[in-house]
């Protein structure tokens, strides 16, 4: 599902280019770029998610609790070496409320930096460079093995005024996948709504007013984190993967505060340990499951 996800907005992203390339609206000279300068997500969220009791292929079942929070643009300086930086938080942990037969951690957590330098070329092109350092791990015990730097290379095609492409990849040394594609597309289809195409989280947003705005996506994550294990157990790291359906609805309070409910499937669900014990397998499956999830968020 995934190999075929990443086909399909490769040979898309292909089509875009070549069309855009031949269409006189190329020639406008975009000074700005729709995921760099007008971002879907505002300046900070904090959610709380909850994935019901699930089947981990015959090793009895659990339920998930996850809590997430973003704070973009903590800092922001311009014209640094030709380029901006930017800097933003990350706190994310997903909560395994019963261990089943496989013995999973009580708890994953990630608390990283996410650090961004951003080039700007002519008609809204751009070239950017990112890295996450931070603590990737199930905080059993904090050392050295816990700190993880994904680094990220991203380059971003501006096609008209209301259309923007990008196209990278990310490497994470030491994850159960080091490499990670980046590729999509930003439409701005009109004032009220907004198309996000992308991997790995796709969106489409509508604006049905100025309170009420509604969205579907699609999200696909993959993380690893390191294990600090007592007793027998040394599998040294773990990797929760899942993808996600969702539809949401936004209602906006103020100017710098809105409500977010999201729900859909979570399916292609797995956990998986660098090294297995206990007689268990390396990968387990997990049965989909429904989805819900609930925010708060700041300005945009």
């Amino acid at each position: 599902m995934r190999r075929l996800m990443i086909i399909l907005m490769m040979l898309m992203f292909s089509v875009v280019v070549v069309e855009a390339e031949s269409a006189s609206w190329l020639d406008y000279a975009a000074s700005t770029c729709l995921p760099l300068d007008n971002p879907l997500d505002p300046l900070y969220t904090i959610e709380m998610g909850f994935v019901p009791s699930s089947d981990l292929e015959g090793y009895g079942d659990t339920s998930l609790l996850e809590f997430d929070g973003r704070w973009r643009d903590i800092l922001y300086f311009r014209d640094v070496l030709a380029g901006d930086v930017d800097l933003s938080c990350i706190f994310d942990t997903t909560i395994f409320v019963d261990s089943a037969d496989v013995q999973l951690p009580d708890q994953v957590l990630r608390v990283a930096f996410d650090a961004g330098w951003t080039w700007r070329y002519i008609n809204g092109n751009a070239l950017q460079l990112r890295i996450a350092p931070g603590i990737y791990s199930d905080i059993e015990e904090i050392s050295g093995d816990v700190f993880f730097a994904p680094v990220s290379v991203i380059y971003f095609k501006s096609f008209h005024a209301d259309m923007d492409g990008l196209i990278g990849f990310e490497v994470r040394p030491r994850f159960e996948r080091v490499f990670f594609p980046l590729i999509g597309l930003d439409w701005e289809l009109n004032d009220s709504c907004r198309m996000s195409l992308r991997l790995p989280e796709s969106r489409i947003v509508v604006h049905m007013n100025k309170l009420w705005s509604a969205h579907v996506g699609f999200e696909w994550s993959n993380m690893s984190y390191a294990l600090r294990e007592k007793g027998s157990y040394n599998r040294k790291m773990f990797t929760y993967e899942d993808s996600r359906y969702t539809f949401g609805l936004t209602y906006k309070m103020s100017d710098s505060l809105q409500f977010t409910g999201v729900m859909g499937q979570s399916f292609d669900r797995s956990v998986e340990f660098e090294v297995p014990a206990g007689g268990r397998p390396k990968k387990i499956d997990i049965e989909r499951g429904m989805y819900i999830r609930l925010g708060l968020g700041g300005p945009f």
